[in-house]
């Protein structure tokens, strides 16, 4: 039982478990990768926007439309994080809840997929 303990609380300081610690370590973690959302048939992308010379998240519908958030602001809690951002489009402002291998926006979860 000790050493469950001990291992519990090494992995937890080298942030296996509480892996958001700041804005880099969200942006580290999202880097390259993809999240599905099977119900609206979305992918969500946190990249490079080169056509907007910024950083954002870009979704990307089942008919291939894309749709860029901009001014993305991530506020990092240790095991999630909060990435708020505004449609290019239209001005609305959207938040995503981001956890490990998932991350939610109202009723909509995402799924990391790659």
């Amino acid at each position: 039982m000790k050493i469950f303990i001990a291992l519990l609380i090494a992995f937890s300081s080298f942030g296996v478990f509480g892996q958001f610690n700041s804005e880099t370590d969200v942006i580290t973690y999202m880097d390259g990768k993809k999240f599905y959302n099977s119900v609206d048939g979305l992918t969500m992308e946190y990249g490079y926007l080169s056509e907007y010379n910024t950083y954002g998240i870009k979704l990307t519908n089942k008919y291939n439309a894309v749709f860029n958030i901009i001014n993305v602001s991530i506020t990092p809690y240790e095991s999630f994080a909060y990435l708020n951002g505004m449609f290019l489009s239209t001005g609305d402002n959207i938040q995503f809840t981001l956890y490990k291998g998932k991350a939610v926006s109202g009723e909509s979860n995402f799924i990391l997929i790659k």
